[in-house]
């Protein structure tokens, strides 16, 4: 039986549970939590499952946030 992928919800439930016990502080965790939302809908638009992230995926996500950083 194959285990079920994490939904995103899921997943950033788990990371925000992550962030909390590491004892971070909330402006960082704030923060954190903003990039990780952003992520996950760049990835969502695209369709792509968070078990297909690989550094391909992760680098073309850092270079369309480059981007957007310029036109600002």
């Amino acid at each position: 039986m194959t285990p079920q992928p994490l939904s995103h919800a899921m997943w950033f439930a788990q990371f925000d549970s992550y962030l909390h016990r590491q004892g971070y502080r909330a402006q960082t965790a704030h923060r954190y939590r903003t990039v990780c939302r952003q992520f996950l809908q760049y990835l969502q638009e695209r369709d792509i499952a968070l078990e297909q992230v690989d550094l391909a995926i992760l680098e073309a996500y850092v270079q369309a946030q480059g981007q957007r950083y310029e036109q600002r």
